[in-house]
């Protein structure tokens, strides 16, 4: 047995006060008729301690009052171990987003990305449904929630990972904006088909540099029970320059066209 308030136990400490107070307490002795006092001087009356308990009974029921009352106040309840079924129990629904656009090719981000990636795969409950996007401007399915369910439990994570140790980062820029809508989409056309388990969970890693376009969020109405988390994957040595590589739709169309590289510098 546990208590939530269990400095109120000190309140039974008063049970003893009834008992005191009926040992301390005081009477006259009692009064014997007489005839005439006329004789007599008058001097107050004797008192005696009584040191005999009376009424044992009540006593003991008055006690047993204090004590109810200061384990009420304590509040007790008893702790009882929760045993769970793996097989009933409700997982959540994962997407692991793993940003691979050419801000990912600094120094040490990728491989802090895969490690990163490989710890939120080994974390996952056998309840779970996990699935591993990748996006630089676009979103690309690396693994599937249908091939997460269909492979056993003990080879889902490993297998994961070295599907994403496959992947390189790209060249393209960063459309972050646009890869979270995909990504909660994603959620809705799992959804309609009857795969809604639990709570959905987007796992972000990615560098958050500034290029990253956020604009297509504006005006987007994110759907209710979806959580975000991030996970940013800093550089040993941050840089404030960026590249933009610069294509013509006119020069693009035409392949026999001998155009060379045309490239935006921000610093």
């Amino acid at each position: 047995m546990s208590f939530l308030a269990p400095l109120f136990l000190f309140g039974a400490l008063a049970v003893a006060l009834p008992i005191v107070f009926h040992l301390i307490r005081r009477t006259s002795k009692e009064k014997i008729p007489f005839s005439s006092l006329m004789f007599l001087q008058p001097t107050p009356p004797r008192v005696t301690r009584r040191n005999r308990l009376e009424h044992i009974f009540l006593l003991l029921l008055r006690g047993l009052v204090l004590c109810l009352l200061a384990l009420g106040f304590a509040r007790p309840f008893f702790q009882k171990p929760i045993t769970t079924n793996p097989q009933s129990e409700i997982g959540k629904k994962i997407i692991l987003l793993i940003d691979t656009s050419a801000s990912m090719r600094r120094e040490g981000l990728w491989p802090a990305a895969l490690s990163k990636a490989e710890e939120v795969l080994n974390k996952t409950s056998p309840a779970d449904q996990t699935a591993v996007f990748t996006f630089d401007r676009q979103v690309h399915t690396l693994f599937s929630f249908e091939q997460w369910a269909s492979i056993g439990m003990a080879d889902r994570a490993s297998l994961a990972a070295n599907r994403l140790a496959e992947v390189r980062p790209t060249w393209s820029s960063t459309h972050l904006g646009n890869a979270l809508i995909a990504t909660a989409e994603a959620f809705a056309d799992a959804d309609k088909q009857g795969q809604n388990i639990g709570p959905r969970r987007i796992v972000l890693i990615s560098d958050l540099q500034e290029g990253a376009r956020l604009d297509g969020l504006q005006g987007y109405d994110w759907p209710r029970g979806i959580e975000v988390l991030v996970e940013t994957i800093k550089a040993k040595r941050p840089t404030n320059a960026g590249l933009q590589w610069v294509v013509d739709a006119d020069e693009a169309s035409r392949p026999d066209a001998e155009v060379g590289p045309r490239i935006r510098v921000s610093n």
